[in-house]
Order: C-alpha cells, then sequence, then structure tokens
C-alpha cells in the first residue's frame, strides 16, 4: 500500500485528487471517492472542504505556488493543511537527493524542502503552522524501528505539520 492511500485511510479522506490513473484505481479499492485533476486547476467552489491532506506530494509539484493558492481558495476559513515531506537535510533527505542527482525515476523530478522552505512557503501563501510531528530518526543505513511521532520538527527526516488558514 502506498504511503498516501494509507494516510488517506487512516484520516477517514472521503475524496482524493491525482493525476495518475494508478494511484486513484488503488484508492477506489480503499473506498475513497476519486476525481482526476491536477492540484493547480481544482475542480471545486471555494470554501468547501475543512481540511486538505498532501502527504509526500509538494516535492513532486511543477507549480507549488499555484496548488498552495488553490488549497486556500478551497478551504473553509480556520480549514486546516496538513502537508508532510521528507526533509531535504536530514539522513533520509540527502538520500533521497543523492538519488535524484543520479538519474532515479521518481526522486529527479523533485524538490525537497528543508523546514524553513516549507515554513517560509507556507507562510506565503496564508497560513499559519499550529503543530509539528515527525518521525523516521533512524538513518537510512540502520535497522527499521516503529516510532510514535515527536512534537520538534528537527527530530525527524518525514515531518508533517499542520497549518490553518488564516
Amino acid at each position: 500500500m502506498s504511503a498516501p492511500v494509507y494516510f488517506a485511510e487512516e484520516a477517514e479522506v472521503q475524496i482524493g485528487i491525482d493525476a495518475s490513473n494508478q494511484m486513484l484505481r488503488i484508492a477506489v479499492k480503499r473506498g475513497i471517492q476519486v476525481i482526476r485533476a491536477l492540484a493547480e486547476f481544482l475542480p471545486f467552489p471555494d470554501k468547501i472542504f475543512d481540511y486538505v491532506l498532501m502527504i509526500v506530494t509538494l516535492c513532486f509539484l511543477d507549480d507549488p505556488e499555484t496548488v498552495l493558492k488553490e488549497i486556500y481558495r478551497i478551504l473553509k476559513p480556520n480549514g486546516v493543511l496538513a502537508a508532510c515531506i521528507s526533509v531535504r537535510d536530514s539522513s533520509w533527505g540527502q538520500l533521497y537527493v543523492e538519488k535524484a542527482k543520479k538519474g532515479h525515476r521518481f526522486y529527479r523530478y523533485a524538490h525537497f524542502y528543508s523546514l524553513p522552505e516549507l515554513e517560509e512557503l507556507l507562510e506565503k501563501h496564508g497560513f499559519k503552522i499550529v503543530d509539528y510531528k515527525s518521525t523516521l530518526t533512524h538513518p537510512p543505513s540502520s535497522t527499521p524501528v516503529v516510532e510514535d511521532p515527536r512534537s520538534d520538527p528537527h527530530q525527524g527526516s518525514f515531518l508533517c505539520v499542520k497549518a490553518i488558514k488564516r
């Protein structure tokens, strides 16, 4: 199961957006209503959603500025954006950056963000970060372990932020 679909199930996501038919098929099998669309042109009226969930999406967007404007548009006042990234300057982030440099079929298209870059980008588009959860504190070379999320955004390679529409 892909991470976005797993998180969507856990968060009880009701509608999923993706440009990939393959990802949409997986989501449908999990009981999620899907719409094939680009995040730059969300097919929804203004102020309709209470929250938006983006899991390892931001780094693959061609135009994150437009996407964040669209998310802002469709969120209700005080709506929540939960955005999760692989932090560029973490051990796992550096692994992905190196893979990108070597032409990895997915990561070569990614732009990995540092924590300050993510904070600046969200603030610029009208969001206020109110909570952080991070995990994946072990380096890529170690044996994986199950971890509880931590509130310190600097501890883990995988970071989720909760941001409120101002």
